[in-house]
C-alpha cells in the first residue's frame, strides 16, 4: 500500500529461567543487560561470547539402534504372521487409518525438534552481562526440567527507566549507603542525608546519646529494584547482620541521598502516646496499613466508612484508622487489599467525641514512607 514502510523483521532467542522454569525471549541485538524474568521477577545474565550454555535436558538411555529395532519388528511381524496362519507375502497394505497415525507421529516429531532449535542460542550472542546474575537457559545437572506449556515465549522485559541496574546499584548507590550507614556521628549521617537541616533535630531526638553506627556489610544480591518517582528502596545488610531496606532519593544533578525518616519508619509522635494524649491536631504517621472489618463507636457504620489497621514500623503499637468510603484516600489504602500491610505515610486526627482511644481518623494518606510532597 502507499505511503507504508514496512518495519524490518525482528529476531530473536528463547531462554530458559534458571529460578522458575519459565520460558521468555528476548531480542537477538539485547546488549544482554537487565534482563528480567517475566515470570519471577529475577534479575538474569544471558550467555557471553564463547560460553557454550549447558545443556537445556537431562540426557536419555542409549536409544536402540536403527538396525536392532527393524530387526525387532520383522521379528514381531513374522511372529503374528506365523500364528493366525499367514505369509509374508500376503500380508495386507496399511490401510488409511494407520497411515494417518504414521503422519501424526512424523509431524509431532518435527515439531518437537524444531522447538529445541528455538530454545537453543547461539553462542557468543550476547557481550558485558554482570557474571554475578543467574545465567539464563541453564538445567542443573541431575534436574528434571519443567514442561515447555508456552505455544510462544514472552518476551522477557528490558531495563527501562524504573528499574535499577545492577552498575547503577555499585556505582551510584553502594557509596551513598556506605558512607550513611557507617557515618561516626549524628552530624555526618545528617550530611548524607535528604533535607539535613530538617533531619539533624529528628536524629538527635530519635538516637539521643545511645548513637552508634549502623554499620554496612553489602546490598542483598538478587532484589529487584524499582525506580517510583526518584524513589528507589534498596534492601542492605548492616554491621549486625541484620536486613533493612535503605530508601534513595535522586536529587537534581547530583548523586541520590538517603531519606532518614523513612529509612528509620520516623513519625511526629511515639507510637505509644497518641492514644494516651489523643491530640486535637492532625499527626503524620509512618505506618504499615491493611484493610480490616472493625466498626466500633463513632466508625459503626459501615456503608459510610471503611476500615484499616495501622501497624507502627516496629509492629509494637496499633490503631484502627478510618477513611470515607469511595473517597481518593480509601481508594488508594485499599491497593494492597488481600496482600500483607503495604507501606503508607498517614495524616490522622482523633474525633474529640469518640470515646475510643485506639480509632483515628484518617484525612489523607500517600503510597510508601518518603514524603515528596515537601
Amino acid at each position: 500500500m502507499a505511503g507504508t514502510i514496512d518495519e524490518p523483521r525482528r529476531s530473536w532467542n528463547g531462554y530458559v529461567c534458571p529460578e522458575c522454569r519459565h520460558v521468555f525471549r528476548v531480542l537477538r541485538d539485547h546488549d544482554g543487560r537487565g534482563v528480567v524474568c517475566p515470570s519471577c521477577r529475577r534479575m538474569l545474565r544471558l550467555p557471553e561470547v564463547g560460553e557454550e550454555p549447558p545443556m537445556l535436558v537431562v540426557p536419555s538411555r542409549e536409544a536402540p539402534s536403527e538396525a536392532t529395532r527393524v530387526h525387532r519388528r520383522r521379528h514381531k511381524r513374522h511372529k503374528h504372521h506365523q500364528e493366525d496362519g499367514f505369509d509374508d507375502d500376503d500380508r495386507e497394505r496399511p490401510d488409511d487409518a494407520r497411515m494417518l497415525k504414521m503422519l501424526m507421529i512424523s509431524l509431532a516429531a518435527l515439531a518437537v525438534g524444531a522447538a529445541i532449535i528455538l530454545l537453543i542460542p547461539p553462542a557468543g550472542t550476547f557481550t558485558g552481562a554482570d557474571p554475578g546474575e543467574p545465567l539464563a537457559g541453564i538445567a542443573e545437572p541431575g534436574q528434571e526440567p519443567a514442561a515447555v506449556t508456552q505455544p510462544e515465549p514472552e518476551e522477557a522485559e528490558p531495563a527501562g527507566p524504573d528499574l535499577v541496574t545492577v552498575d547503577e546499584v555499585d556505582d551510584r548507590f553502594r557509596p551513598v549507603i556506605e558512607r550513611f550507614l557507617t557515618a561516626p556521628d549524628i552530624e555526618s549521617m545528617a550530611a548524607a542525608a535528604r533535607m539535613p537541616e530538617r533531619a539533624l533535630p529528628r536524629m538527635r531526638d530519635h538516637y539521643g546519646d545511645d548513637y552508634a553506627p549502623p554499620g554496612f556489610r553489602r546490598i542483598v544480591e538478587g532484589k529487584v529494584i524499582i525506580r517510583k518517582d526518584g524513589v528507589s528502596p534498596v534492601e542492605v545488610e548492616d554491621g549486625s547482620f541484620d536486613r533493612r531496606l535503605v530508601y534513595l532519593v535522586e536529587q537534581e544533578g547530583g548523586a541520590p541521598k538517603v531519606d532518614w525518616e523513612a529509612s528509620v519508619g520516623w513519625s511526629d509522635t511515639d507510637w505509644s502516646q497518641p492514644g494516651e494524649s489523643r491530640p486535637r491536631e492532625p499527626l503524620r504517621l509512618r505506618a504499615r496499613v491493611k484493610p480490616v472489618t472493625y466498626y466500633n463507636f463513632s466508625f459503626d457504620d459501615e456503608l459510610k466508612w471503611v476500615s484499616f489497621l495501622l501497624e507502627s514500623p516496629d509492629n509494637e503499637h496499633r490503631l484502627y484508622g478510618y477513611a470515607r468510603r469511595g473517597s481518593e484516600t480509601d481508594n488508594l489504602l485499599r491497593t494492597g487489599e488481600g496482600k500483607r500491610s503495604q507501606p503508607f505515610l498517614v495524616d490522622v486526627s482523633f474525633p474529640p467525641d469518640n470515646p475510643s482511644g485506639n480509632q483515628v481518623l484518617i484525612e489523607r494518606a500517600s503510597d510508601g514512607w518518603v514524603d515528596l510532597r515537601e
